[in-house]
């Protein structure tokens, strides 16, 4: 299953999305079924951010759904804030705005926690986005820049949130 999850990312990056969630499908076939088990709950969510990349946002969050309860019952707080942002953005762009926005502050809850830099880059940048194009932009540009200061210095997550502050600035 971790081959074909490695295999999904590899042709997501290059384009093949249906292809990549196809891997993530056969992943999931081979866990062993009704087990509890964390994979589940990251193979879902990987499933759920590929969608909702895609703008399959029923779908994302659908599959959102199915991760979450995945990653509940398995009991992984890394995945689960994972799941959670992605959840939460798939809500926005559903129109359910105030629960995704519980979804996202609980995930970033989470995820400094788990002290995963890359997750919370990656919950501020879904949280920011989300609220911004739910015509709350001012808060947005707020979030991303206290995402700014909350992430370590000098990695890739950091350069997704300036891309995000200065669209959210030209914007505001």
């Amino acid at each position: 299953a971790r081959i074909l999850t490695d295999l999904a990312a590899a042709r997501w990056g290059t384009g093949q999305a249906d292809a990549a969630r196809a891997d993530l499908d056969r992943a999931l076939a081979l866990l062993p079924a009704g087990e509890t088990i964390p994979e589940r709950a990251w193979i879902l969510e990987g499933k759920a951010r590929f969608l909702l990349l895609q703008g399959r946002y029923e779908e994302a969050r659908d599959a959102g759904e199915e991760a979450l309860g995945a990653a509940d019952a398995a009991g992984g707080e890394g995945t689960k804030s994972g799941v959670l942002s992605r959840l939460g953005l798939a809500r926005f762009f559903h129109g359910e705005f105030e629960r995704g926005i519980e979804e996202m502050r609980e995930s970033l809850e989470l995820a400094r926690r788990a002290g995963s830099n890359d997750e919370i880059a990656t919950v501020f940048l879904n949280y920011a986005d989300a609220l911004h194009l739910g015509g709350r932009t001012e808060e947005g540009l707020e979030l991303a820049e206290r995402g700014c200061r909350e992430t370590t210095p000098g990695d890739r997550s950091e350069i997704w949130l300036d891309c995000l502050r200065s669209e959210l600035t030209v914007a505001a």
